[in-house]
């Protein structure tokens, strides 16, 4: 069973980066060229701290509801689109060169957050799993406090490396723009 997920979760992976790649090339030249301009002037305003936070709590709210996995994998699907979508738009202003350069603005400000979002969406699972268990069983819910803690650390450690990526981001970028 957990190969199964495993083999879901790349293939939404995979069709997810596939999409956002295809749906940048799909736009119309002049939000292309809006998004170059960013892209040149702004690289590291990709990362939106707020956003990640808000996301996060609805999650966890939503995973108490049954509806919180089909959420879990929206989500995730956002997020590799996402990524498929700023790879496309550091290809398109740079070419060759942008690929380069994205992969590793990707690696360190998308990268580790998609690792510990996916542990995340995991104990969420977790969660939603066990209240489903017990509606169907029509059982008294026990709750499990662990991951609720474990995923009240792991949003923690979200936040702070976002608030990290947010200070250090452009100086290391700038590290790196001989490649561009």
């Amino acid at each position: 069973m957990k190969r199964r997920i495993r083999v879901a979760n790349i293939i939404l992976m995979i069709m997810a980066f596939i999409s956002g790649f295809i749906y940048f090339f799909r736009l119309n030249q002049s939000t292309k060229l809006y998004i170059k301009e960013l892209v040149i002037n702004h690289p590291a305003s990709f990362n939106n701290n707020l956003f990640h936070i808000l996301i996060m709590l609805i999650l966890l709210i939503c995973s108490v509801l049954i509806f919180g996995i089909i959420l879990n994998y929206l989500y995730l699907f956002f997020e590799y689109f996402t990524l498929g979508f700023s790879m496309s738009a550091f290809f398109y202003t740079y070419h060759f060169n942008g690929i380069v350069y994205g992969l590793i603005y990707n690696m360190f400000s998308k990268m580790i957050f998609l690792l510990l979002l996916s542990i995340l969406l995991h104990k969420f699972y977790l969660i939603s799993k066990n209240n489903l268990y017990y509606l169907i069983k029509r059982e008294r819910v026990i709750y499990y406090w662990k991951p609720y803690y474990q995923s009240l650390f792991l949003m923690a450690f979200i936040v702070i490396n976002d608030i990290i990526i947010k200070i250090f981001i452009n100086r290391f970028l700038d590290l790196f723009k001989f490649i561009l």
